[in-house]
Parts: C-alpha cells; structure tokens; sequence
C-alpha cells in the first residue's frame, strides 16, 4: 500500500475534553480516499481520562476515519512531542492540530485536492474562536514571519522539511516560530492557499503567554528581526480581513476581467 498524503498529528496532555473534540473533528471528516489520510496522536503520559477518550475512538467503525497510531508515555516538553509524532509519520505533508483545535466540517476532501498540486506549503484560514465566538479569521504566509509566527494550525507542509530541521527542543513555547523561519522565510516556495476557514485555533493557549514572547523576541534579534515592520492597511487586510469577503473580492475582480 502507498504512503499516506496528509499526516495530522495531535499532541496532548491532561486535556481529555479538548482533545475528544479535535479527534471528533478528524474522524468525521467525509474523504473519498481514506488511504491518503493517516491519524497520530501522541499523549505525553496523561494523569487524567485522556488515555480511555482514545481508546474509545479505536476501531470504531462509526468513525470515517481511524486513528492509525498512538502512544502515551511521558515527553520533555510541546516539541519533543511533536518531534515524535513526526518520526512515526509516513505522509507527504503534515499537519500539526493540537489538542483542543479542531477541523471546520468535511475540509479534508478539499485539503488533499489542493495538496494534489505538490506545494511546499499549503496556507489554510484559521478561526480564532473564544469559548464559541470567533474573534476573527487569517491566514497568515511567510512575510508575516517578520512580526510571529504564521501560526501551525493554519500550516500544511512538505515532510521534505524536516529532513533538515525537527523543531528544536531547547524552546518550550516557540519552536514552531523557529522552524518556520529557518524554513520558509526569504525562500523560493510553491505555495496553495486555502481561504475558506480550515481549523478552530482556541484562544488562551501557551502561546500568547510572556515566556511564549520571550522567547519570540529572541528569535527575532537571532534572525535580524529586531527592527519593527510597518505594519501597512494593505497588510492588515491582506492578514486579518474575514475571508469570505476575501473571497469575494477575488471572483468580482475574475469576473470584471473576464467582461474585459
């Protein structure tokens, strides 16, 4: 059998309710082929009923997709998890949700036409969502990397990636950050961009916490990146307006070129 295209890995600790939610969210996903979809999770030896939240996924064959692989047993830290689901998986893109994010409804189908098209990266809209209200959408590409990180939950990438760099464990809150400037920023880049809404990011994880910006900043001043960037209306827009309008803007501006 042939290698799996998207691995989805999600980490988790002590977080059974957050993370019943994210493999809700994945396993009823509608894919016309399953084969191309392979499921991690990696629990970091959880103390509450995490363990039994998976168990009761596993072979059930309600789901429309299955957990391929799991492991609980204790890990150093966010990224040496990470670092271990990466190791087990066998896609060609992977895509880190961690416990607690979830999958907007039936997006999969979608995801692997786009992945279909060999990107290095493929950039998906993001909801920011607060207990249930979503405080805004975005996507961020790699010229955002200048003020933070682009944000994992919206990034689906080529394994290819790791063949250089796993995420460096000496950070505990902004490994991604790291990763992703040494990978992505200044680069020549086939990137996919998927506007609709992709993934719920929760608010109030570690990464908005100070030793998270610590960290940041420090990073920053290690890439040069010291010196504030204007941040422009047409970057805001570009970044933070909703994308449906987005969207619609795109197919008004198609159709008025069409006419011409």
């Amino acid at each position: 059998m042939s290698n799996p295209i998207l691995s989805i890995i999600t980490i988790n600790r002590n977080n059974a309710d957050g993370l019943r939610k994210t493999i809700e969210s994945v396993l009823s996903q509608d894919v016309s082929d399953k084969t191309q979809i392979e499921y991690i999770i990696i629990d970091g030896a959880s103390t509450d009923n995490s363990v039994e939240v998976i168990k009761s996924f596993e072979n059930n064959q309600s789901n429309k997709l299955q957990i391929t692989k799991w492991i609980s047993e204790p890990d150093s830290g966010i990224y040496n998890a990470m670092n271990k689901g990466i190791k087990m998986a066998n896609g060609e893109y992977l895509h880190m949700l961690n416990s607690g994010d979830f999958y907007e409804p039936n997006v999969l189908d979608d995801i692997l036409d786009k992945l279909n098209k060999k990107p290095d990266i493929l950039l998906c809209a993001i909801n920011h969502n607060n207990n249930g209200i979503i405080e805004n959408t975005e996507l961020r590409d790699p010229n955002f990397l200048k003020h933070g990180s682009m944000s994992h939950q919206g990034l689906i990438y080529s394994t290819k990636f790791h063949n250089e760099y796993l995420y460096d464990e000496c950070y505990k809150f902004a490994s991604d950050f790291d990763f992703e400037v040494k990978s992505f920023f200044n680069k020549e880049l086939h990137i996919e961009k998927r506007f609709l809404p992709t993934v719920n990011f929760l608010i109030g994880g570690v990464g908005g916490s100070a030793d998270s910006e610590t960290e940041i900043r420090n990073i920053k001043e290690k890439y040069g990146f010291r010196q504030k960037e204007k941040l422009t209306l047409k970057k805001v827009i570009k970044w933070f307006v909703p994308f449906g309008i987005l969207e619609l803007l795109k197919k008004i501006r198609k159709i008025k070129r069409g006419k011409k």
